[in-house]
């Protein structure tokens, strides 16, 4: 099955910290141009629109999006025990230009 992604994902793990406004901390996996994969804690609904600050260095960009999938990834191996992992795939929507330089400031960080 081939990737139909628009923009090419870069790898973040470990590298950009995250946080689900109203919600909790996330770890973001990947960032392109146009979306984001991160695992958290909570379970968000596919077609559900949720708001994101991406926090790198210095910078923290609000991004919002729609979440394309959402999936039970694997019991959380966390001090607290019980809490399960959730992967979520998300497409950024109404982006400003403004927004999108910034996003593409951090993306171009993560490569170096």
């Amino acid at each position: 099955m081939g990737d139909k992604r628009r923009h090419q994902r870069i790898h973040a793990e470990g590298k950009v910290d995250g946080r689900m406004v109203l919600a909790s901390d996330i770890e973001i996996m990947d960032l392109s141009s146009s979306g984001m994969q991160f695992n958290c804690k909570k379970h968000i609904s596919t077609n559900s629109t949720c708001s994101i600050n991406i926090i790198h260095n210095d910078i923290t960009l609000n991004l919002k999006g729609k979440v394309t999938r959402s999936f039970f990834k694997r019991p959380s191996s966390g001090p607290s025990g019980g809490s399960a992992i959730y992967e979520v795939g998300m497409q950024f929507s109404n982006l400003t230009e403004a927004r999108s330089n910034i996003l593409r400031t951090i993306i171009e960080s993560l490569k170096e």
